[in-house]
Order: C-alpha cells, then sequence, then structure tokens
C-alpha cells in the first residue's frame, strides 16, 4: 500500500518556493499552471501519485526532450516543474507549474490530453478534467499550490493554509533539475573565485 499522509511537510514546501525562484533564475520560469481534475479520470485515488510520476518522465520530459532535439534547442532542456497532489472531499487534484518553451506551448496542451486519456481513461471536456493556464506570478502560484502545507508553518511561508485531505503516495515534489542537489551546484559553479564564495558563505550564515 502507498504511504498516506495529510499535509505537504514543512521541508517539502520550502524545497518547493526555492525550487521555484531557482528555475527563473537559470532561465527556465514555470511559465505554466497545469490543473487535472482527476475526480473526472478513471484513475483510483491509490494510484494518481504514480500515474503522474508517468505522466512526467515517460510523457512529458521524454517529448521535451525529443522535441529539443530535433528543433536543435537545447536550451529548452533539462525540463523544470514543481507539483503537489490534492485529496479534498474525495475529489483529487493535481497542481502543476512548468516551463513550457512558448515556440511548443499549443503543442504541449494538445498532447497533455492524450498523455492522460492513455494513462487514466477516456477524458470528458465537459468536465473540464485538464485546466492549463498562463502563470505571471511562479512565487504567487506556488503558494496557491502549497496550501496543504502543514498549517504550522503557513504563516512562516507566507501560505493561506487549507485541509486538502488523504493523498497515498508521494504528495509533492519537484524536477531533479531545480532539487536541492541541482541548486547547490548552480551555487558552486557560479562563484568564480574562493574569496568570494567566502563571502557568499557569510551572507547565507
Amino acid at each position: 500500500m502507498p504511504r498516506e499522509s495529510q499535509v505537504i511537510d514543512h521541508r517539502q514546501a520550502l524545497n518547493i518556493l526555492r525550487a521555484v525562484s531557482h528555475s527563473a533564475k537559470v532561465g527556465h520560469p514555470l511559465n505554466t499552471a497545469v490543473t487535472f481534475n482527476v475526480g473526472h479520470m478513471q484513475c483510483d485515488e491509490e494510484a494518481i501519485s504514480a500515474m503522474f510520476e508517468r505522466l512526467r518522465d515517460n510523457h512529458f520530459t521524454k517529448w521535451l526532450r525529443d522535441t529539443a532535439r530535433r528543433r536543435k534547442r537545447p536550451d529548452w532542456m533539462p525540463a523544470h516543474y514543481v507539483w503537489a497532489i490534492e485529496g479534498t472531499h474525495g475529489h483529487p487534484n493535481i497542481h502543476w507549474l512548468v516551463h513550457v518553451p512558448a515556440e511548443i506551448k499549443r503543442e504541449f496542451e494538445t498532447k497533455l490530453s492524450r498523455w492522460m486519456a492513455r494513462l487514466a481513461g477516456p477524458l470528458n471536456s465537459d468536465q473540464r478534467p485538464i485546466l492549463v493556464q498562463a502563470t505571471f506570478d511562479a512565487t504567487g502560484a506556488a503558494l496557491y499550490l502549497l496550501k496543504g502545507t502543514d498549517p504550522r508553518y503557513g504563516r512562516k511561508y507566507r501560505i493561506k493554509t487549507s485541509p486538502q485531505g488523504t493523498v497515498r503516495g508521494k504528495r509533492a515534489g519537484m524536477s531533479k533539475s531545480n532539487g536541492p542537489a541541482a541548486r547547490s551546484k548552480s551555487v558552486i559553479v557560479a562563484l568564480p573565485s574562493a574569496g568570494e564564495a567566502t563571502g557568499s558563505r557569510q551572507n547565507r550564515a
């Protein structure tokens, strides 16, 4: 059985906020917000987290990599995103903030429906199972995505928390490209000298 959770851990929340900032700094701002209304799909709640992992890894990332190679745009890679799953009142949703190059955004939207139909069965468009919107304030969108965070830390991170139900499997996460290891590597690469590195460490202390 997948593990169950009632809230997003405060460390996850902090990592996601840092990931959003990092994506913007490296030129891959999270410019697209996707909401999947999984309650209108043929997917058991226990399988939602694993299903969405397959969509990210086996479909989206592969498509982005192949498209970047075909169009000779290595700057489109790697994929950058953050996400969270909600299980409120038996109507689960997935919120996904992702960087999509403007040149292929329309293709991305078309692909999304095909990928999800393949993973979760036929979609009824009248029920709006997938909503895609442009994001002009990624941090604000992330604060909304994180509303299921442990309420003890809501004020600290400026998150307006509210109960988001039980989720089975991994509840929230980010791409490797903006995870802790990638962010740490980016900081190290950006330091041109030992003297400046010392100064940077003092500033973070």
